[in-house]
């Protein structure tokens, strides 16, 4: 009965738009990208050609993940919002008809709280009866190794899709930050989410409505048996079946890397609702849903500050396994640390624009 529970949401793409090689957001549809598929069953994907061009400047430290380029989507398609009911007017001012505001990673790391001991550090605003969460990212610099595993992800990626799914461009400079991103909304529960996740690819089937047609696209070691393999099924699944889940999005298209030779060996397709089948029990998607949606309840209720500048921290802590750890987990609340006064995450040309505020 969970499991059904766990897959019976229904979602709505509201828009896209593309961060570009600069980083910066663009209200277009420059990085929408289509899947196309290998034709051989072993197509022998080199990994390493154009790495020596790549580079990955990500920060050290903690930060925050700003939604930024959501709230100017949002700005942008300030009419649509209101003519869609999204968006409706009170009095002199507006308000977002809407929960929850926030990047699909934050919600992907609250859904695999129920099951995951990692610490979860967030920033809150509530204004006019919505929330903006941005998490709290421990980042560091990354190894040669790691580095050559993020460019791997990103070289795979561009093997198999297209800007207009023709035949793919081997030889384009892969870039670290060009995304496709798409804007949904969601209902969890009593819970009215807005999301903005990454789009990796799109299937072109015109039976098929977004986001049913999008993929996501992963790779993992071709060789992985015992111990290894066990780990993947028991805890990777759940961070991939996260973000899919989380978006709506119906299968993984996964890369199987011979890490010695450094190529893709062959191409696995995953369906989202069948990754919980080989975890053992470790994570079960019923539960993760209805402890997330707790969650949601839980930050409604420690953040009732209506207040466009307060930022407040909120904490998930770190969880000790041992002894009975998945049944402890369940216990696990958010503790308040207070206000952040250095930090405002809703801009104020969006408090003006969108919601129409005034000092």
């Amino acid at each position: 009965m969970a499991s059904s529970r766990a897959t019976s949401r229904s979602y709505e793409v509201l828009g896209n738009f593309s961060i570009g090689e600069d980083r910066e957001y663009h209200n277009d549809l420059s990085q929408r990208r289509f899947l196309v598929e290998p034709d051989d069953d072993c197509p022998n994907f080199d990994l390493v050609h154009g790495l020596s061009e790549y580079t990955d400047r990500k920060p050290s430290g903690s930060e925050p993940t700003s939604m930024n380029p959501m709230l100017h989507w949002l700005r942008d398609h300030r009419d649509e919002l209101i003519d869609k009911k999204i968006l409706k007017s009170g009095g002199s001012s507006r308000k977002l008809d809407i929960d929850f505001v926030g990047r699909r990673g934050f919600f992907c790391r609250l859904l695999r709280a129920a099951a995951s001991a990692d610490k979860l550090e967030i920033l809150v605003t509530l204004c006019k009866g919505t929330y903006y969460i941005e998490n709290v990212k421990d980042t560091y610099k990354e190894t040669a190794k790691q580095i050559e595993m993020g460019f791997a992800g990103k070289k795979f990626a561009q093997y198999i899709t297209s800007s207009d799914g023709s035949k793919p461009d081997i030889n384009e400079p892969v870039n670290a930050y060009s995304e496709y991103v798409a804007v949904m909304k969601a209902q969890y529960g009593d819970h009215r989410i807005i999301l903005s996740t990454e789009v990796q690819a799109e299937r072109e089937d015109a039976a098929q409505r977004p986001p049913e047609n999008y993929v996501c696209i992963k790779t993992r070691r071709d060789d992985l048996v015992g111990k290894q393999l066990t780990n993947f099924n028991r805890y990777k699944t759940l961070q991939w079946w996260s973000q899919a889940y989380m978006a709506g999005i119906p299968e993984v298209i996964c890369g199987m890397r011979n890490d010695s030779q450094r190529i893709i060996a062959s191409v696995k397709n995953m369906k989202t609702n069948q990754m919980s089948l080989n975890s053992e029990g470790i994570w079960e998607p019923g539960m993760c849903v209805k402890k997330f949606e707790s969650y949601l309840s839980e930050i409604k209720r420690l953040v009732q500050d209506d207040n466009p500048r307060a930022v407040y921290r909120l904490q998930l802590p770190e969880f000790e396994k041992g002894r009975r750890a998945k049944d402890r987990l369940q216990y696990r609340r958010f503790h308040l640390l207070g206000k952040k006064d250095d930090y405002v995450i809703i801009p104020e040309e969006y408090i003006k624009e969108v919601l129409n505020l005034e000092e």
